[in-house]
């Protein structure tokens, strides 16, 4: 093989190595972008919502998302891992440790990432009464 073949294939390994490596960097540094709008919306949302009677009406009391924003989807789950989901919902957010922690007192808010009828979703948990957690799901 000629030395010029030799330079050829070098300068096309650099490049395919330079490729891939930004790649790379450019899907960490934009998932991470979009992630954290993800979490930042979530966090305004349940912040919205204000602890009430806990059961199905507390759904009724929870203000409208502002323009533009998603409605998202809320449950609430007790320290002993029972739901309660608005009427028009159908699919759970599974419950977790996490979650559970988080509705008995023992934690703080968490995120965490969940598949919910196979599609890929961003959860926040936070504490909303005693023994109750809220939980809030976002695309993500």
């Amino acid at each position: 093989m000629s030395f010029r073949a030799r330079l050829t294939l070098v300068a096309a390994g650099a490049v395919a190595v330079a490729v891939v490596l930004a790649s790379a960097i450019t899907y960490v540094v934009v998932r991470g972008e979009l992630r954290g709008q993800v979490d930042n919306s979530l966090r305004s949302r349940a912040a919205a919502i204000s602890p009430g009677s806990i059961g199905s009406a507390f759904f009724s009391d929870i203000p409208n998302p502002e323009l533009g924003d998603a409605p998202g989807y809320l449950q609430l789950v007790a320290r002993d891992g029972r739901t309660i989901r608005p009427p028009h919902e159908t699919a759970a957010i599974p419950v977790t440790p996490g979650a559970r922690t988080v509705a008995a007192g023992r934690s703080g808010s968490s995120f965490a990432d969940a598949s919910v009828s196979r599609r890929h979703m961003r959860v926040l948990t936070v504490p909303i009464a005693v023994g109750w957690a809220l939980r809030r799901r976002g695309s993500g």
